[in-house]
């Protein structure tokens, strides 16, 4: 009798169904992972609430997961042993241009997608997937599947504050509190920075301040003039972008100083123009930088931050739910306060 595994497929915007697929064996120079815990990013709130132009239905959703290897295929070249606990991320080729030079983040062959049983998608919402091994970064068995998930997210937090060169005591704000800017603050943090955190909701403000911001604040006209006078009249040396208002780009440029670095952490959506100064990019010697997913040493870096505990990510975890309530957990991502919630296998 063939084994079968239980996935959580989007049949359409608001539309989730758990179905059961034949369950896979790994290919040549694949890795057959055990999913027991999977983080619901952005990506798929968007996709299940139509914000998000999508016409690949069915979609077998979820990128940020976290299990134990199960089997190697044939010549799978890993270290990885069976037992083993690790996070799935997008595998990279190591081969394209890109690769090459070190921009993994931009591989032009990124396995993040994976199709079985005729299903489609990233494939976490589900209890076992084949990986390459360059799509597993390995996590101390110590650490409760529901936070080694976060591995993903926290790399592309990594990935961003390295681009920024952030060093011991710069000044940097950031905006927006929800999951990602939370995790940019404690990042940010724990590299010596003075964090400032910018939220419309107060009590992701209290939030920040209880995980160690240095400042946090809801902005309202005059906190322009508040942050230049917390900075001596210059202005922060960085600012995170990690809203998707366009205000916050807005707020984030406005309060720039000679020297400042913005970074665009995160998508807006609809998306929208933002109108810019060169003269003053120009006479500030401002920067303006762009950073999307993150490349192998970004994962690493998260891997070994999560493995020992040098910052709580269980503060950004609202609520863990089994797995048959996928559609409910989608849901609840949706309200305005909510943190990351954890589909558990």
């Amino acid at each position: 009798m063939t084994a079968s595994i239980r996935v959580g497929v989007m049949t359409s915007p608001y539309e989730v169904e758990i179905r059961e697929v034949r369950k896979p064996e790994p290919g040549p120079g694949e890795v057959l992972v055990k999913i027991h815990a999977c983080a619901i990013c952005t990506t798929e709130q968007r996709i299940y609430a139509g914000v998000q132009s999508w016409n690949r239905f069915p979609y077998v959703g979820g990128h940020e997961a976290a299990g134990v290897v199960e089997a190697l295929g044939p010549g799978a070249e890993t270290d990885l042993k069976t037992g083993d606990h690790v996070a799935i991320v997008s595998a990279t080729c190591g081969h394209c241009t890109n690769c090459r030079v070190g921009r993994t983040n931009k591989c032009l062959h990124r396995e993040g997608f994976w199709q079985h049983d005729g299903l489609w998608g990233t494939w976490g919402f589900a209890e076992y997937k084949a990986v390459k091994p360059r799509g597993l970064q390995p996590i101390s068995p110590e650490i409760p599947y529901e936070h080694a998930a976060l591995v993903e997210p926290l790399s592309c937090v990594v990935h961003g504050v390295r681009k920024l060169g952030v060093e011991l005591a710069s000044e940097v704000v950031v905006v927006g509190a929800g999951p990602m800017g939370f995790l940019n603050a404690q990042v940010l943090k724990a590299m010596g920075a003075v964090v400032t955190v910018l939220d419309l909701q107060e009590a992701r403000c209290q939030k920040a301040l209880a995980a160690g911001v240095d400042r946090a604040f809801v902005p309202d006209d005059a906190i322009l003039d508040r942050i230049k006078a917390l900075t001596e009249g210059r202005g922060p040396d960085a600012v995170v972008v990690a809203s998707s208002a366009p205000r916050a780009y807005e707020l984030g440029r406005a309060m720039l100083g000679p020297f400042g670095r913005l970074l665009a952490f995160s998508s807006v959506y609809p998306d929208e123009e933002m109108a810019m100064s060169p003269t003053d990019m120009h006479r500030n010697e401002n920067h303006l930088l762009g950073a999307v997913s993150s490349d192998m040493e970004d994962v690493l870096i998260a891997g070994k931050v999560i493995s020992n505990r040098l910052i709580d990510v269980s503060q950004v975890v609202q609520g863990v739910m089994p797995f048959g309530r996928l559609k409910e957990a989608l849901a609840l991502c949706l309200q305005p306060d909510a943190y990351r919630v954890i589909v558990q296998m």
